[in-house]
């Protein structure tokens, strides 16, 4: 099953974890809320739910332009990203600006020259001068290497940086249940007799297949060359 799309795996897979996190909660969650969640999930007796939240950190520049920019007189501000959900970023904005408007593209869209020239004459049909654009760390990414990023030189673009944190008083149990279950699975390995210079490796999200296959072909190659390089010191 390949991981793509707002699921990683189909919901029966739900029935087989041991923890269960419920992300992007509010930042000051209440027992009702936890509560409408937990019977709406229908978790099993076994199961421990946990709730998480994005902790949003300083705008980081990203345009040339943006170094000497003073986010702080921006009033009017315009969000573009490829993520499949934006409600709780677009709030935080709503908070920060007095105009918030959006240009959302699919989830892991891949950048082309006309989608940052929609971005640009989306940003000059805001009225006045202190305005700038925020995108995600995910989307700059995808960004980044573009032949056509130069055109953002002379706009203020920032990144938005992200934290994923438990609510205070399930931090320290998350830890707990995590570091119990590795110690578990340390005395399995023991167990079967691993070699003790052999190690274990875990691969996800490489999203094979999407956007394009030429984009996909090359994390195949990636992937194909790191699996090759780690082969003599692994057990199958």
């Amino acid at each position: 099953l390949f991981p793509t799309g707002i699921l990683r795996d189909i919901k029966m897979a739900a029935k087989r974890a041991d923890i269960i996190v419920i992300t992007k909660s509010p930042k000051v969650i209440s027992p009702y809320n936890k509560i409408d969640a937990e019977n709406s999930l229908k978790s099993l007796p076994h199961q421990k739910i946990f709730y998480s939240y994005i902790d949003y950190q300083d705008f980081k520049p990203f345009s040339k332009i943006s170094y000497n920019f003073d986010i702080k007189e921006a009033k009017t501000v315009l969000l573009f990203c490829g993520i499949a959900n934006t409600y709780s970023l677009e709030d935080y904005l709503k908070r920060k600006y007095n105009t918030v408007s959006k240009l959302q593209f699919k989830d892991n869209h891949d950048f082309k020259e006309k989608d940052i020239d929609l971005v640009i004459a989306k940003y000059n049909s805001h009225i006045g001068k202190n305005k700038d654009i925020v995108t995600t760390e995910k989307d700059a990414m995808r960004l980044i290497n573009s032949s056509y990023i130069n055109k953002f030189d002379e706009i203020p673009v920032f990144t938005i940086p992200i934290k994923v944190k438990f609510h205070s008083e399930e931090n320290g149990s998350f830890d707990e249940e995590i570091l119990n279950y590795v110690k578990k699975f340390y005395w399995w390995i023991k167990f079967i007799g691993m070699q003790g210079d052999k190690k274990i490796y875990f691969i996800t999200d490489l999203h094979l297949g999407v956007p394009t296959l030429e984009d996909s072909h090359r994390r195949e190659l990636m992937l194909v060359s790191f699996l090759d390089s780690i082969k003599d010191n692994t057990e199958t």
